[in-house]
């Protein structure tokens, strides 16, 4: 009988897996694993998979929707000590009442974070200094005796920053504008004010930064109180020109509200989240102050092989009565 930890892996080992042959390797190492495929439920239930197997740890991630985290689940499952989730977001498979006492979850929400804060800052710098529309048109009116750079005035040295919400994904943004010493002003009703001072951020009221910044990102969550929080209210008070960036939900943001202001030309946008197919913002022609990608903003094949490989870690590291650095917030258990 083996001494490892029991491992209940919801993660597909087959296709298109986020395990390579190293993760494999990694996974039959540390633990005794058992991976429920989603079809193996059609013959099993889970409580009964469960209650025969009763593992030590739950694995859950992208793809694994069929892993229901439910009071029935939790009540058959008293030998779980850990829940790792590879990805931010664990509503799609928490749907029991309350957070599960006993068991500690933890997600990849920081090394997501990494990368997403990379897309944000690199997307702040396009279009601030409106690398879509203001080199290209100055250098054709230069050529033509025309010079006029006023509208490249802005940059991630120069501009006014405000980020709404500083969670993980806000602070690493943070971290990458340090290099710059941006001028960075932040609503969050729970501001950490130690790393706010460490940073030299300031507090403002959502009002103020719509007022005030050239650019807003938004790095809240989507809950039911962030739902809509960025309105046409908020929108008409933004300043001509300024730039807005999403890489956090679509659900945040009022789209059709935003598809006319970028369609009209006042506002820059830079877009990584959005609805279903008939969202706006998905329906939005190329032009100059305008980039839409579909959520792929943390998305790296080396950034999927590091998540599942540290989480494998982190879930050992708590079995062994260590501490975890990836404890998964409240807010992740129902964010969409």
């Amino acid at each position: 009988m083996s001494d490892k930890p029991k491992l209940l892996n919801f993660m597909t080992l087959r296709g298109k897996s986020y395990f390579r042959d190293s993760t494999v390797k990694q996974l039959n190492e540390l633990y005794e694993a058992f991976t429920v495929e989603p079809d193996l439920l059609d013959t099993r239930s889970l409580t009964d998979i469960v209650s025969e197997f009763q593992p030590d740890a739950i694995l859950t991630g992208w793809g694994s929707s069929h892993a229901v985290i439910d009071d029935a689940f939790l009540n058959n499952a008293a030998t779980v000590k850990v829940w790792g989730h590879m990805g931010s977001s664990l509503a799609a498979n928490f749907k029991a009442s309350k957070r599960p006492d006993g068991i500690i979850i933890i997600n990849t929400a920081s090394i997501i974070g990494r990368y997403v804060a990379e897309t944000t800052v690199l997307n702040l710098g396009r279009m601030l200094r409106r690398y879509d529309l203001g080199f290209n048109d100055f250098r054709k009116n230069a050529q033509q005796g025309h010079y006029d750079d006023s509208d490249l005035e802005k940059s991630l040295f120069t501009a006014k920053i405000g980020l709404l919400g500083l969670g993980c994904v806000g602070r690493e943004v943070v971290k990458l504008l340090a290099v710059f010493n941006s001028d960075i002003y932040v609503y969050d009703p729970f501001l950490d004010k130690e790393f706010a001072e460490k940073y030299g951020l300031k507090a403002a009221s959502m009002e103020w930064i719509a007022e005030n910044c050239d650019a807003v990102s938004i790095h809240m969550p989507s809950i039911q109180e962030t739902k809509n929080a960025v309105d046409r209210e908020f929108l008409n008070k933004m300043k001509d020109n300024a730039v807005l960036i999403n890489t956090a939900r679509g659900s945040i943001v009022d789209s059709e509200a935003l598809a006319e202001e970028v369609n009209n030309g006042r506002l820059y946008a830079a877009v990584d989240v959005a609805g279903d197919e008939n969202d706006p913002l998905k329906k939005i022609e190329p032009r100059p102050n305008y980039l839409y990608t579909p959520h792929i903003a943390g998305i790296l094949p080396s950034a999927r092989h590091l998540m599942l490989e540290e989480l494998l870690k982190e879930i050992n590291k708590v079995l062994s009565g260590r501490e975890t650095v990836m404890e998964a917030s409240d807010a992740a258990l129902k964010m969409g």
